[in-house]
């Protein structure tokens, strides 16, 4: 059976529609980090109900729509009772630990119906509380060392409250020591694993391009920058049209 790949968590679209949301409250903004996280733990050979990705759609839906769907690898499961003007009102670290809750209540809600042991579910949850609903995940397809071993390059995708995803490269010199970290991209609620595809090294510079083969952002002088750890390491990146 098909391995669960993903999960979401999204508002309907008739909350969204009715303006239950507050107005510029970003909701995915405080739920992306939570989401993907959990993801992280989960066992990649974890089989939940045959679907390789599961929707929890909190608020108010039509009523055409199912409470439960299943459909072409995708299920559906709303949760109508969910009070957004409640989840607004709670401190950052309330809304991550109701998000996980939901996420790890749904989940096993599913996997009671159909007969899955629950155990995977369990310990994803567990794990993110113990990291504090932060993560930090290296890259290692887009490390590169400068010719010579005179440095290296490393790419960090990071997952917290405060920025949702972010991504950092981190800078040693010849010796292996830490000397700058380059934020490659602010904080979002979106997953830019397919944005950061591939690395290349060329004319001392690093280039990180998408999936499309399109250069994205580079860090520019890298040996410069490598010898020097009291550089303005952030002015050696530059950003390309599609970055």
């Amino acid at each position: 059976m098909t391995k669960l790949r993903e999960v979401r968590v999204e508002a309907s679209a008739l909350v969204s529609d009715h303006g239950m949301v507050a107005p510029g409250f970003p909701f995915r903004h405080t739920t992306h980090h939570v989401v993907n996280i959990f993801q992280a733990f989960l066992a990649r050979d974890f089989t939940l109900d045959g679907s390789s990705m599961v929707q929890i759609t909190l608020g108010a839906r039509r009523d055409i729509d199912p409470a439960h769907l299943q459909v072409l690898g995708t299920t559906e499961i709303h949760v109508e009772s969910f009070d957004f003007k409640r989840y607004h009102a709670m401190s950052p670290t309330q809304r991550e630990e109701q998000i996980l809750e939901l996420i790890e209540d749904r989940l096993l809600h599913i996997a009671s119906m159909q007969g899955v042991d629950p155990t995977p579910i369990h310990e994803a949850a567990a794990a993110v509380r113990q990291n504090s609903f932060t993560l930090e995940t290296e890259r290692t397809k887009l490390a590169r060392s400068l010719p010579g071993r005179r440095g290296r390059v490393r790419v960090y995708r990071q997952l917290a409250s405060g920025y949702a995803e972010r991504w950092i490269a981190k800078l040693a010199d010849q010796a292996g020591r830490l000397v700058h970290e380059v934020v490659l991209k602010g904080g979002g609620p979106v997953d830019l694993r397919g944005y950061f595809h591939h690395a290349e090294l060329a004319s001392d510079s690093f280039f990180l391009k998408d999936d499309l083969d399109r250069p994205v952002v580079s860090i520019s002088r890298l040996s410069e920058l490598v010898s020097n750890p009291s550089a303005d390491a952030q002015s050696y990146l530059e950003r390309h049209p599609y970055g």
